[in-house]
């Protein structure tokens, strides 16, 4: 089998089975001895296909009559097809060849003809030019870069400039670099630098944190095996560094992680306090539990402590008034990681954001409660909406006066070439 029939069948996986994308092509790398190319291939064709999914059918509406009811193979065979032809430097001839020789072994012939003149009109008017009406600036940018228009509604409250807008929309689609977080308890981040450039692999440091290096782009994962099963780094996105550099966690204090896992924050805050005082780490899922636990042994740390809990009740288990700092990394829609995730821009609905501001609402008040006067409490967010972030925070400061906010920031992907994210730092007076 083919690295494009293993695409194909990824893909049937995704729509077929509801299936994450960021999980199926995990599944793939895992189970399938794919070369380095053609891992790239595989990762590439998968999520290209589901971020650009609706700009792709838009294409294929133009030769037949309403394609995303085509069978699932063979729908998802066009796509594949029609996305290499589009948007990666593949000779067309190839990808015709590969997707007609899938299509006969699948549908027969007639279904390889079809394919054949279905691609070849897209190669035709590809070098015409494809157009996308202008009429609706928003639906224009709803096809050309694949969001449903209620998340281009949304992204317009944020920027004035429709070139902005543009450019912001572009960015989702695309991936952000690849960043480590240096282990400092283990390693100096000049040491680092200099195992990284032993190995032939270009760095920059981070402008946004201050223990983050961007590595150059396309970095197999592979090269910096070694470092990561040593602790010596993690793999952690510069805008989730920030908002721990934010909480500003110091030695000696009770911290408490009220959704930590997968563990990547929880372990910067001890790395931050050299790895004395305490930390409680908390999920709502006893399984990802063991995820910090296995990340924090790996990195050195000993002064996490994990907990099973539900934060919405919190000062049901823990008291009032525990705690020096706390971090609410709060569960939210997930727009700023889009790049990363792309069927959140298909499974997520509006109306769903108000069901998460009340989860975002309960675990904000219980960390209220749970802090200490005189202590810190960041709220951050992986997501772009004013009612995740700012609306809630204003809605929090006047309903809780004893809080003050200190800090808020929004991190963009356009701007920062990091994930989409918010992070509010509130100080409790009294």
């Amino acid at each position: 089998m083919n690295i494009r029939e293993h695409c194909l069948n990824a893909l049937i996986m995704v729509e077929k089975d509801n299936a994450y994308s960021n999980l199926v092509v995990k599944e793939y790398i895992n189970k399938y001895s794919f070369t380095t190319e053609d891992k790239g291939l595989f990762t590439n064709i998968v999520y290209g296909v589901v971020s650009h999914k609706k700009y792709l059918l838009f294409v294929l509406a133009k030769y037949i009559k309403r394609p995303h009811k085509q069978p699932f193979w063979l729908k998802n065979l066009l796509l594949l097809s029609v996305y290499q032809l589009l948007f990666l430097d593949i000779p067309h001839f190839a990808v015709v060849s590969e997707g007609v020789k899938i299509a006969k072994k699948r549908g027969g012939l007639t279904k390889g003809n079809f394919v054949n003149g279905v691609l070849r009109n897209v190669i035709r008017d590809k070098e015409k030019g494809i157009d996308i009406p202008k009429s609706n600036f928003g639906k224009y940018i709803s096809i050309k870069y694949s969001f449903p228009e209620w998340m281009v509604e949304e992204f317009g409250k944020l920027f004035k400039d429709s070139i902005e807008l543009e450019s912001f929309c572009n960015s989702l689609n695309k991936p952000v670099p690849l960043t480590l977080r240096v282990n400092t308890l283990r390693i100096s981040i000049e040491e680092f630098i200099s195992k990284l450039k032993d190995l032939g692999i270009e760095s920059d440091l981070s402008p946004i944190c201050k223990n983050g290096i961007l590595l150059e782009p396309k970095t197999p994962v592979s090269k910096i095996e070694d470092f990561l099963n040593s602790g010596l780094c993690v793999i952690q996105d510069q805008s989730s560094i920030r908002a721990v550099e934010i909480l500003g966690p110091k030695k000696g204090e009770k911290v408490l992680d009220m959704c930590a896992a997968p563990g990547g924050k929880s372990t910067y805050i001890a790395q931050l306090m050299e790895n004395h005082g305490e930390i409680l780490s908390c999920d709502i899922h006893i399984h990802k539990l063991k995820l910090i636990e296995e990340a924090a042994e790996k990195l050195g740390i000993n002064i996490i402590t994990t907990m099973l809990l539900d934060g919405t009740e919190g000062v049901k288990q823990l008291g009032k008034e525990k705690f020096d700092k706390i971090l609410l990394d709060a569960p939210c829609s997930g727009l700023g990681v889009i790049s990363s995730k792309p069927d959140i821009k298909w499974n997520k609905k509006r109306e769903d954001i108000k069901e998460i501001v009340k989860i975002q609402w309960k675990l904000l008040q219980n960390a209220g409660e749970l802090l200490k006067v005189n202590g810190t409490l960041v709220y951050s967010t992986c997501t772009l909406t004013k009612e995740e972030n700012e609306e809630i925070i204003t809605n929090f400061l006047q309903t809780y006066p004893q809080f003050k906010l200190e800090e808020e920031i929004r991190l963009y992907p356009h701007i920062h070439k990091c994930h989409g994210f918010y992070v509010a730092k509130l100080k409790k007076l009294r």
